[in-house]
């Protein structure tokens, strides 16, 4: 699940919550949003948040 809430000010924070221990830090993501017809390709962020199930990791998108 990708999560945007507002920041502070301008701008927004965005987290991609994934299954606990499915994902490594670094490993390469293939993001595409739904009104974009270009894909992003990013190395997955160390997790920020997490529960026995879930972890949070932040995202910085442009």
């Amino acid at each position: 699940v990708l999560q945007s809430t507002p920041a502070p000010g301008n701008g927004w924070h965005h987290g991609l919550w994934l299954p606990q221990d499915q994902f490594v830090e670094g490993e390469q993501l293939w993001l595409q949003l739904a009104s974009v017809n270009s894909q992003a390709m990013l190395p997955l962020p160390a997790a920020n948040l997490a529960t026995p199930l879930v972890a949070r990791h932040p995202l910085k998108l442009a």
